[in-house]
C-alpha cells in the first residue's frame, strides 16, 4: 500500500495499491516501481497526442523508412506539445502561490 504523506490542507490522505506482475522483493525495488508507475501518465499523454492530435494511425506509407521518418517528426512534435503543457502547468502552479 502506498500512502500520501502530506495531503493538501483540508483533503483526505490518498492510499492506493499498485498491482504489478514484476517481482518486487526489496524496498528499493518497490520505490523504483512507484517511480516507474508515476511516469506512465506522461507516456499515455504522448501517445494521446500522437493518436488524437497528430493522427499517426492514419499514415498509410508503403515504405518502412518513410513511415519511420514521419513518426520521428511526429514524436518531436508530441515532445514539444508535452513540454509546453508541462511549462504551462509549472507557470500555473507558480501563480497560485
Amino acid at each position: 500500500m502506498i500512502r500520501e504523506i502530506a495531503p493538501p490542507k483540508g483533503a483526505d490522505r490518498i492510499e492506493w495499491y499498485l498491482l504489478t506482475t514484476a517481482m518486487v522483493t526489496t524496498l528499493a525495488e518497490a520505490e523504483q516501481m512507484i517511480r516507474n508507475y508515476t511516469l506512465r501518465w506522461r507516456v499515455e499523454e504522448v501517445f494521446r497526442i500522437l493518436t488524437r492530435g497528430c493522427r499517426v494511425e492514419r499514415l498509410r506509407m508503403q515504405q518502412a523508412d518513410l513511415l519511420h521518418r514521419a513518426i520521428t517528426l511526429y514524436m518531436v512534435t508530441a515532445w514539444w506539445i508535452m513540454l509546453m503543457n508541462l511549462l504551462g502547468c509549472v507557470s500555473c502552479d507558480m501563480t497560485r502561490r
